[in-house]
């Protein structure tokens, strides 16, 4: 089993990340950036969530992990945040995350990303990926919808047939 460090200044996170990788991962949380990087060398977990917004900390979420990466290379670093800016993203992946979740995607997405984390993957919130690919382009809802399956690599044909496209 993959153990998981999570960081983030509030507690429930850490629970409800416990709750949602019961099974996948054995979790172990830190509620600053000081505490996390200490949990980090303490622990080696396989992967680390970082939340960016860390409050007070004068040593915050994206410091962290470029800490982490001059420690480990290898380290597996996936971002859970609420900012869901393209802005926010690119400075993540530049300090040295592997990927990106915003925490208010469905449950099952939190286990995916960390699978994939995990795997040595890396992992992009759909969302995310919509905004990077089509930065100026107004999509309509189900176009946001059918390409968020896309990315999610669901074969053309369940797609047709899941939206009844082609017959």
């Amino acid at each position: 089993m993959r153990s998981v460090l999570v960081v983030d200044d509030h507690p429930i996170i850490a629970a409800a990340c416990g709750l949602v990788l019961e099974g996948v991962a054995s979790i172990l949380a830190a509620h600053d950036a000081v505490s996390g990087y200490q949990a980090f060398l303490e622990h080696k977990p396989d992967i680390v969530t970082v939340d960016l917004s860390l409050r007070g900390e004068a040593f915050g979420g994206l410091a962290l992990i470029e800490r982490i990466r001059s420690s480990d290379p290898k380290a597996s670093i996936l971002v859970f945040s609420m900012h869901a800016g393209l802005n926010d993203f690119v400075s993540a992946i530049e300090a040295g995350a592997g990927g990106y979740l915003l925490k208010d995607a469905p449950p099952e997405e939190l286990v995916n990303a960390v699978q994939q984390a995990g795997s040595g993957r890396r992992y992009i919130d759909p969302r995310l990926a919509i905004k990077l690919v089509f930065p100026r382009t107004v999509l309509s809802p189900k176009q946001k919808r059918v390409l968020a399956v896309l990315l999610e690599d669901t074969p053309y044909a369940t797609i047709a047939r899941n939206w009844g496209v082609g017959r």
